[in-house]
């Protein structure tokens, strides 16, 4: 027989899982003489796993390898752990005929044609153990669980992770920085893999300490990813809707830029404004006084780094504004050329074009973007790896022959009186290398340049924004020379 074109694709489903410790509680609860030992009992109270493991490393070894053999030797069920009976649950909701096989999968493990070109998924398990020994014990024997339940293999991966740092409760400082590394550390699996997508993320909200659900809440809902928690009473899962809400989007694109140490220190030092604006990032509480210091919240640092997951309208709303503009203003060598400007143009390209520019001897593309996302239009982001000038170099090249071929990209970001240093500091990028993009650019003979529009903190409003129109202006950014 021969071999079939066909190929079926694999989708991979992260379930994210702060591991607490409900396993060795129902372990002593239900196996009491199991649990009964020194060993166990001796962990009790410990301080952190990094200021503890090193001391206790031979006796965490020999609990591991007991827990290991009593879930050889005993049929132990999912509801052994919070944490494993939600996988369990989720098990049984994506591989539904798991029990009695699939209707187009045959015994040979082959599919019957009308499966072919299907999607198959599989489930990736990450578990995340707070700071604590028993935190580290739960995750190593819910690994163990996971790898060697039989009607798993195949379907479930478990990943484990070492301890979050900090993530204890005995400490609200520490405590914040825990939940700060836990965030870090997820969003680490996102901007690792190639084409990663929130859909294909679960929150396992059961396990750890229940301080962290509001966090992990919150950072499903901006990232659209579903959620889950063990509704124990019932023995059911719960799925947490998405909410129809979302955080004001100009306070998103215009205040998120500002969460920068440097930042802050040039703004208390600043003017009037600048001051006004500090006071409105402790409001939204982005930013908190610690004695003589200013911090930025775990909550700041949390939209800071989801900031190109949001979504809204003010983009657009600073697109129409800028054609408005446009009809008014001019470059020294354009002066009276007249000049056809579209916006949110498809040209071929993998995307719109914000704003297109042409006369008869002219083509130039801008690109819109808020302070905080140029990173997206130098090196592009987990959904589109591609940096978003390359797309337009090629539209230019392609359809500018015999013109001034331009890109600009426009920025627009909240007034301060440190404006140059904000947009410097902000190319000075490790994640794309400015001055080669630049040269780039220029090589392909292309004119690069950034201009900017400062929008005054009282102009927020968006009615209020358009009334002052005119008093916006469009300024160029002055490369500095090396």
């Amino acid at each position: 027989m021969g071999k079939s074109n066909h190929q079926t694709k694999e989708k991979v489903v992260k379930i994210i899982t702060p591991v607490g410790t409900s396993l060795l509680k129902n372990l002593k609860d239900e196996y009491s003489d199991f649990y009964d030992n020194e060993n166990i009992s001796s962990l009790e109270n410990e301080k952190s796993f990094y200021e503890r493991y090193k001391r206790r490393e031979k006796t965490l070894k020999e609990i591991i390898t007991e827990i290991e053999e009593f879930f050889k030797s005993n049929k132990i069920p999912p509801s052994i752990s919070a944490e494993i009976s939600v996988i369990d649950k989720l098990e049984k909701l994506y591989f539904p005929n798991s029990e009695k096989g699939s209707e187009t999968e045959k015994k040979d493990g082959s599919t019957s044609e009308n499966s072919l070109n299907k999607e198959t998924v599989k489930l990736e398990v990450h578990l995340f153990p707070s700071d604590s020994l028993e935190g580290y014990i739960c995750a190593k024997a819910i690994e163990f669980y996971i790898q060697n339940r039989e009607e798993w293999k195949g379907k479930i991966e478990v990943k484990y992770h070492k301890p979050i740092e900090n993530l204890r409760i005995d400490s609200k400082e520490k405590f914040e920085k825990g939940i700060e590394n836990l965030i870090n550390k997820i969003l680490e699996i996102a901007q690792t893999e190639k084409n990663f997508s929130f859909d294909n993320m679960i929150f396992n909200i059961t396990g750890g300490y229940k301080a962290i659900i509001a966090y992990l809440v919150t950072v499903g809902q901006i990232t659209q990813s579903r959620m889950y928690y063990l509704f124990e009473k019932k023995d059911e899962i719960l799925e947490l809707p998405l909410l129809p809400i979302g955080f004001d989007d100009k306070v998103v694109r215009l205040y998120l830029p500002l969460l920068q140490k440097f930042v802050i220190n040039q703004l208390l030092n600043g003017n009037k404004e600048d001051k006004k604006l500090l006071s409105d990032l402790k409001k939204y509480y982005f930013i908190k006084e610690e004695g003589e210091r200013i911090e930025i919240t775990t909550f700041g640092r949390l939209l800071r780094h989801l900031e190109n997951h949001f979504t809204g309208s003010f983009g657009y709303l600073m697109e129409l504004i800028l054609k408005e503009k446009m009809g008014k203003y001019r470059d020294k060598n354009e002066l009276d050329i007249e000049c056809d400007i579209e916006i949110n143009v498809k040209k071929g390209i993998n995307g719109d074009i914000d704003l297109l520019k042409k006369c008869d001897n002219l083509i130039e593309i801008w690109e819109i973007k808020s302070l905080g996302q140029i990173t997206k239009f130098f090196a592009g982001d987990e959904k589109n790896p591609r940096p978003q000038y390359s797309k337009y170099l090629r539209f230019l090249k392609e359809n500018g022959e015999g013109k001034i071929k331009r890109l600009v990209l426009f920025i627009y970001l909240l007034k301060t009186s440190k404006t140059t240093d904000l947009i410097e500091g902000a190319l000075q990028n490790e994640k794309f290398d400015f001055k080669a993009i630049q040269q780039k650019i220029e090589n392909e003979g292309i004119e690069f340049k950034i201009k900017y529009m400062e929008i005054p903190e009282k102009f927020l409003k968006e009615n209020i924004l358009i009334q002052n129109i005119e008093k916006l202006k469009i300024q160029p950014y002055n490369f500095k020379k090396e």
